[in-house]
């Protein structure tokens, strides 16, 4: 009778939810310790990694191939849990990168959240500026590159110059007022206060690795404040300098457009032109000028703070224009794109 009693007893519990809840909790421990083991080999990588890049080499082959097996073994095991209590979560101490799922054109495929993004083993990120006078679609292409490069599965975050940050924001809005008065030289403290604000998000991002592109950055200072403005320019390098701290862009990427044609798509495709946007005919042409004057030799060999300047024919449709600006940035960086993120 009493065995009877213990056997019904025995089936009660097992039957119970608490106990199936914690039979499931100690399944999920189970899996959490594969991946804590895996963590552990992939943050042991990391830190091997590091200390080659703080001798001044670079990480080998084989711990590249190391890297590649583990995001491998992590990958396939991501559908078999289920996304249960053992998925590696994006809050993890380790080197895997998810999509934060920020990407609106992306946030409905069925692998977004999934879809492991290949982290780069100690490697500071890159960051690649586009500009350009008014109205040459350098916003409409940091969306587009930004769209390859996570195709690519290369960790991306796009700025804004003025702005990216709330101080940047603010200052951005007061520089684009049509109906606020700005002295040139209080014009430029601005612009390089919001840059100087922002420094420290573009620092952290690359020492993230991740790529940052960014919509403007030294170059319109120099094309518009020292010479559509006409400030003195050693002070306006100075000043920019005390912003940075020093720092340069990876490459910059021109695009040249008609002035006057970019001037009209921004009237006909904004809310009326802006502060900025309403400044004469003569200063467009001489900040246009200005962002030609960039792409000779000679003259980025005398500012070598502002890193490598590249021409970007922005003429065609707007997937002409991305495909040239792809084949700029695999110019400078071979490996970037695994395979042709745009294809026919």
């Amino acid at each position: 009778m009493l065995e009877d009693k213990a056997i019904e007893l025995g089936r009660m519990i097992g039957q119970s939810t608490e106990y199936q809840a914690v039979k499931r909790a100690n399944d999920a421990l189970s899996a959490d310790r594969d991946a804590v083991a895996l963590l552990q080999r992939l943050e042991q990588l990391r830190v091997d990694a590091q200390r080659l890049i703080e001798r001044g080499e670079n990480p080998s082959p084989e711990m590249e191939q190391q890297l590649d097996q583990l995001l491998g073994t992590i990958q396939s095991d991501l559908p078999r849990r289920g996304g249960g209590a053992g998925e590696f979560r994006q809050d993890h101490v380790s080197r895997e990168q998810l999509d934060p799922g920020r990407h609106q054109a992306g946030c409905h495929k069925s692998d977004h959240h999934a879809r492991m993004m290949r982290p780069a083993l100690g490697h500071r990120g890159r960051m690649i500026v586009l500009e350009g006078a008014e109205g040459v679609g350098k916003t409409t292409q940091a969306g587009h590159l930004a769209d390859a490069l996570r195709e690519a599965d290369v960790p991306v975050v796009i700025v804004r110059e003025p702005g990216a940050t709330w101080l940047g924001e603010k200052i951005r809005g007061l520089l684009l007022d049509a109906r606020v008065e700005i002295e040139p030289r209080a014009e430029a403290f601005l612009f390089l206060a919001a840059r100087a604000q922002l420094m420290g998000d573009i620092r952290a991002h690359l020492e993230a690795g991740k790529t940052v592109v960014a919509d403007r950055f030294f170059l319109s200072t120099y094309a518009y404040q020292i010479t559509g403005r006409a400030l003195p320019a050693d002070l306006i390098r100075s000043a920019n300098q005390l912003a940075v701290a020093g720092f340069k862009p990876d490459l910059t990427l021109v695009l040249n457009f008609p002035v006057h044609a970019g001037l009209d798509r921004k009237v006909k495709g904004g809310d009326g032109p802006d502060r900025i946007e309403r400044a004469s005919a003569a200063f467009h042409e001489s900040v246009a000028g200005a962002f030609q004057d960039f792409l000779d030799p000679g003259w980025q060999r005398a500012h070598p703070e502002c890193g490598p300047v590249i021409g970007v024919d922005a003429t065609g449709t707007e997937t002409t224009v991305t495909r040239k600006i792809i084949a700029a940035v695999t110019e400078r960086w071979p490996s970037i794109f695994d395979s042709d993120p745009l294809p026919a």
